[in-house]
């Protein structure tokens, strides 16, 4: 069943289910006579239109969306004008610049008792007072199968012979030095500054390895599936899902060495002027049917364990796939970086350095 498709057949799931049981909780009226429109911050095509439409209808608030492509870029401008923006979609590392910053509001909303327990309390958000997961998901490998043929499952590929030239690393310098840790053999939820400077000895070897093209995650969906510019690309599994739907020969793996694990949560600025329009629209979004059809169209996990029986249905594939649902045994493989200000000293010279290479391209857009 392709996305459209389903899309189509949880809309169908979501309008029976409204019937008799609009499921207005206690607290969650959305706010009379003002706020009848909300800005959601967040990453580009990571979101239904169908899904805004029908919140829309429900409850006549209009979601107007603003993207952004860069997640420091993004943490800076809510900083500094917090007020434009109601809920923002953030990453745990810019929660916790966002949170130190005093830039959130405290939120809390019915569904969020939907949340598999595993995803309630992330290191950046203990006692759950800011954030709401939305969607999950592993930094992993993805290629051609009609231009390479990788020989083992490994981060190395990003350096076999084979592929230079042809190399696409995201324009996401933690995402990056992640890399670069499991290349070293080192851990990425304890690594030392002396740990990063060893994992950009491993960047360095990619770019030296050939041309490396640095790019957003919009521009690898559009490239890797186009073309022969790509054979192998560092994607978002979700990313790397949408890629393989375009084009057969694309196939994506998370490596041997193991993968960086996020989670994309919702959060609310601390200046919105519509509070409980931004929580109603936040609690919209974990209802399970809605959970399930926002997690088919973006091609990402959801944390959601009511909407997985949904996703069994809907699109068996997606949820048998261990790239996008990895099991116990490869998440103990994975992790996440926790930046100090020391850590990201190190990083932040590190990248200035990769990108001084004559190696490093600009990003492409397809045509």
């Amino acid at each position: 069943m392709n996305r459209i498709s389903c899309i189509v057949a949880l809309l169908v799931v979501i309008s029976l289910a409204g019937c008799g049981n609009e499921q207005k909780e206690v607290g969650m009226e959305p706010s009379a006579g003002k706020g009848r429109e909300i800005v959601l911050f967040t990453w580009d095509e990571y979101f239904s239109p169908e899904l805004l439409e029908t919140f829309e209808k429900e409850t006549g608030i209009r979601v107007k969306l603003e993207f952004y492509e860069d997640t420091e870029e993004m943490a800076e401008e809510v900083r500094v004008n917090a007020s434009a923006y109601d809920v923002i979609v953030a990453d745990g590392r810019t929660i916790d610049l966002l949170s130190d910053a005093r830039v959130l509001h405290e939120i809390d909303v019915p569904n969020l008792v939907n949340i598999s327990r595993e995803f309630r309390k992330p290191p950046y958000d203990q006692v759950k007072a800011y954030s709401v997961p939305y969607m999950w998901g592993t930094t992993l490998l993805a290629y051609r199968k009609d231009l390479i043929q990788p020989s083992s499952r490994s981060w190395s590929l990003l350096k076999d012979p084979e592929v230079a030239g042809k190399v696409a690393l995201l324009d996401e310098k933690q995402e990056c030095f992640m890399i670069g840790l499991l290349l070293a053999g080192k851990s990425i939820d304890q690594a030392t500054p002396e740990d990063l400077e060893t994992a950009q000895l491993q960047l360095s070897e990619i770019v030296e390895n050939g041309r490396v093209k640095f790019m957003s995650d919009v521009d690898t969906i559009e490239n890797l599936p186009k073309g022969d510019e790509i054979a192998v690309a560092m994607m978002y599994s979700g990313d790397a899902s949408r890629a393989a739907a375009e084009n057969e020969n694309v196939d994506f793996f998370i490596p041997d060495e193991g993968a960086s694990v996020w989670m994309d949560s919702f959060v609310v600025s601390r200046d919105t002027n519509s509070l409980e329009d931004a929580k109603a629209f936040i609690n919209f979004m974990q209802r399970p049917e809605i959970a399930a059809a926002s997690s088919d169209f973006v091609g990402f996990a959801t944390p959601n364990k009511e909407a997985w029986p949904i996703l069994d249905k809907i699109n068996p594939d997606m949820r048998n796939n261990k790239a996008l649902y990895p099991d116990s045994e490869v998440l103990e493989r994975c992790g996440s970086l926790a930046v100090s200000p020391k850590l990201d000293a190190v990083m932040n010279r590190g990248w200035k350095s990769l990108h001084k290479s004559k190696n490093v391209e600009e990003s492409i857009s397809a045509n």
